[in-house]
């Protein structure tokens, strides 16, 4: 979403901000593996990821927190 990792919480909080509701309780991992099957291992796993090549090589994120990156969602979506 932009130029530094944000947690799952974080992203739920921003999103319901978004949408003007309440993101009060977290997706349960066993709900999200009975949907997702395999992938679900993609969204449960942890990763810190930075974009430090891209950062490097001068690109410029549109939208660089992710209040910013949730509310262009909602919007254009």
């Amino acid at each position: 979403m932009g130029p530094h990792p944000d947690r799952q919480k974080d992203v739920a909080k921003a999103l319901g901000a978004a949408l003007h509701r309440p993101a009060l309780l977290p997706a349960p991992s066993p709900a999200l593996r009975l949907v997702l099957g395999g992938f679900a291992a993609e969204v449960l796993d942890s990763h810190r990821v930075l974009p430090t090549r891209l950062s490097a090589s001068g690109f410029g994120h549109t939208h660089p927190d992710l209040g910013a990156a949730m509310r262009w969602l909602v919007t254009t979506g």
